[in-house]
């Protein structure tokens, strides 16, 4: 129950492949943002710039010694750099030092929390003169909630330092959501995602989000992506909402994509963060509410289910039933003594379902007989050291009316036991 009532925020946290993948800031590296770009008479370039308490250093780079996971010359101010130096300062002002490697993080300035003085660059390389179309929300809780989780869920990714190509990520959700024939192939996706990783997030590496169109029409009219940057976008996007189906969370598709490419090509929201919040709020009670009605049916489902089972049941021969309602029968009898319920038995068990499903098992298992279920404990002592029964637990002295992660709630429980020792 409580992992399907906080699925929203699970979901909005897990979306990313990106997480765990990315560079973590070494105790070498020092995070700063660039004020001044200078190119130099050898064809190399220095850098003015600053640290996150406001201390200036001009970095001289050499194209022979200083690596670099982004070319040096497309390096601009405003962006946000992990430079790690020869450790040797100059005494002037401000001090001088030589960058062994530089690596690019403009756009996980966000993931790494990092600030300073003056105005961070922005994340991501946003595409000039964006066209978009007037974006009018329905003033209804699923329209409001799709468009807020569609703009929330990109502004964590660009959080983690992701760039998508915005109308191509569209467009792979709007296939999905249309049951459209998708650009890619299902088994390519995987593949090419694992490919930019690799090649291209990992690395650092920066692009621009692309061109976008004057409506949604023209975006669902794109054509096969082609370069990896493109295909990347269109196949996360198809995945991600495949994802929300699985996980039951409802959006509609168009403002669910509005909100998306709003955060992309970082253009104003048209609901306040408040409003954005209220919205995710809302529809996470709502979706609450919904599961404890389904949760109410499938209890009393189950539980009428356990009853005519046991009733019918209990009518067969060879059947025992205690009066607490456990039934069991003894398959082959045994010799030996019966355990109390303060004993430590040995087991040979499977646990099913009443639709034959196995649940569990186990061979020669060691229990302190008073911590299992009551249904449990009370076959057990009545069984002798050899002997084995199928037993028929009511949901009641099972797991009861919430269930557990694997059973469901009023679930009647079959055990198959045989008492191999009591352990002294």
């Amino acid at each position: 129950m409580k992992k399907l009532c906080t699925l929203l925020l699970i979901s909005l946290l897990s979306l990313s492949l990106f997480a765990q993948g990315a560079i973590e800031m070494s105790n070498t590296e020092r995070p700063v943002k660039v004020l001044e770009v200078i190119a130099t008479a050898d064809n190399s370039y220095d850098f003015l710039v600053m640290e996150q308490n406001g201390n200036q250093i001009l970095y001289h780079t050499s194209a022979d010694k200083t690596t670099s996971s982004f070319p040096l010359q497309y390096i601009q101010k405003g962006d946000v750099l992990a430079i790690t130096d020869n450790g040797i300062a100059t005494m002037s002002l401000p001090s001088q030092m030589f960058a062994t490697n530089i690596r690019y993080i403009t756009l996980g300035a966000g993931y790494y929390g990092l600030s300073f003085p003056a105005e961070v660059a922005q994340v991501g390389v946003v595409t000039p003169e964006v066209a978009f179309w007037d974006v009018q929300i329905a003033d209804e809780m699923l329209p409001r909630f799709s468009y807020s989780y569609g703009y929330l869920s990109i502004e964590n990714f660009k959080g983690q330092g992701l760039t998508l190509k915005g109308s191509y990520f569209a467009k792979g959700i709007l296939d999905f959501y249309s049951e459209a024939e998708p650009l890619i192939g299902i088994d390519e996706m995987d593949p090419i995602i694992e490919q930019y990783i690799t090649e291209i997030y990992s690395q650092g590496i920066v692009h621009d989000t692309g061109a976008t169109y004057g409506s949604i029409d023209t975006i669902k009219e794109l054509e096969v992506p082609e370069s990896l940057e493109e295909r990347f976008s269109y196949c996360y996007g198809f995945m991600i909402a495949a994802q929300l189906t699985y996980n039951g969370i409802e959006v509609v598709p168009q403002p669910f994509v509005e909100g998306v490419l709003t955060s992309i090509y970082s253009l104003d929201p048209i609901f306040t963060q408040e409003k954005m919040d209220t919205s995710i709020t809302e529809y996470s009670e709502y979706l609450n509410a919904k599961y404890q009605e389904m949760f109410a049916q499938l209890q009393q489902a189950n539980l009428e289910t356990a009853n005519a089972f046991l009733a019918d049941n209990k009518t067969k021969e060879g059947v025992i039933t205690l009066d607490s309602g456990v039934q069991y029968e003894i398959i082959n009898k045994g010799d030996g003594a019966k355990p109390t319920p303060a004993d430590t038995i040995v087991v040979n068990y499977t646990l099913h379902l009443l639709n034959g499903t196995i649940l569990d098992q186990g061979s020669d298992v060691t229990f302190t007989l008073g911590s299992l279920i009551p249904g449990f404990i009370e076959v057990a002592t009545k069984m002798q050291v050899g002997e084995a029964v199928t037993a028929y637990i009511p949901p009641s002295l099972g797991y009861g009316e919430n269930g557990t992660e694997n059973i469901e709630p009023n679930s009647l429980l079959i055990f198959d036991i045989e008492l191999k020792e009591i352990v002294k």
